[in-house]
């Protein structure tokens, strides 16, 4: 059984997240502070349950794409 990408890309958009989890606490202690949909103050946990984070994920996968780019190259 062939399930959907959970992650595709479309030329006319880039690529689309469909579903993604990340556990690591570094990374949510950071999603923490994108709450209001760019980086401040961290917010508790309870107020960040349900809270957008598209330009979190937008930041950090942009930036960990440059970082391994410079770090790993070809």
């Amino acid at each position: 059984m062939n399930a959907e990408p959970q992650v595709t890309y479309r030329s006319e958009v880039g690529l689309i997240v469909q579903s993604a989890v990340v556990d690591d606490p570094e990374v949510i202690a950071e999603g923490l502070r994108w709450t209001k949909g760019a980086r401040g103050e961290p917010v508790e946990l309870a107020a960040a349950e349900g809270a957008d984070l598209s330009e979190f994920l937008r930041a950090a996968v942009c930036l960990g794409a440059r970082v391994l780019h410079v770090t790993v190259g070809v």
